[in-house]
This record gives C-alpha cells, structure tokens and sequence, in this order.
C-alpha cells in the first residue's frame, strides 16, 4: 500500500518506463531514491548508504563464504541432509557450485533474485 510508505525504491529503468509508478506518486510528497539494479548488493549498498552504516566485512569476504559452503558440504555429507546456503550473487553462486561438485554433491539455485540462493542435496 503506497498509502504507508515513507519512500520509494525504484530501478533508475523502472523510474524512466513506468506510467503507472508516475500515477501512483501524483499528488504524493513522497521521496524517490533509484538505485541501478534491483540486485541484493545494489539494494544493501542503497541501505548502507542510506542509513548511514557500514556493510558487515564478512557478508562480502568471497573466502568465507567458500569456507561456508564447504562446511555445509561436510554437513550433508554427514547427516545426509538437504542444507541452503544464504542468498548470493550469481558470480559467487557460480563459486559455490563448483565447490560442491568437487566434494561430489549435487546443488541447484532456489528462489528468485535477490533471493536467489544454493541448496545443497546428499547423494
């Protein structure tokens, strides 16, 4: 309900191309912030910015989040239990199912942007 909101959060191509999104903010005082993709990395560094904070270092560290990923590896491996990974990028989604082939498990992506994420499966 646009009625509630204290801003919008568009795509700067959402904000060229849509009508109706200029028919629903007529007559409203409502702040509009545009950010280039609609992609989790764009949106948190909008919030980061926005609010003021900085991103947690580990959430964006490439080696833990492969260490992650091994680790829930060696989970399924054990227990023989179906594990999702947090969301992530589609480079490091890429990362992530290379490193489970290697350990001889199957994985697929589940979801859709940007929450899009890896769920491994025992053999």
């Amino acid at each position: 309900n646009i009625g509630c909101a204290d801003l919008i959060l568009t795509t700067k191509q959402a904000l060229k191309n849509n009508n109706k999104l200029a028919q629903m903010l007529r007559g409203r005082q409502l702040p509009v912030h545009s950010i280039s993709s609609a992609n989790q990395s764009a949106i948190d560094q909008y919030f980061s910015h926005f609010f003021g904070v900085e991103a947690p270092k580990e959430d964006l560290n490439f080696e833990k989040i492969l260490a992650d990923t091994i680790k829930a590896c060696e989970q399924v491996l054990k227990h023989h239990e179906i594990i999702e990974l947090r969301a992530q990028n589609a480079y490091l989604r890429r990362k992530q199912h290379q490193e489970v082939q290697k350990l001889g498990l199957v994985s697929l992506s589940i979801g859709k942007e940007p929450n899009r994420r890896i769920r491994i499966l025992p053999k």
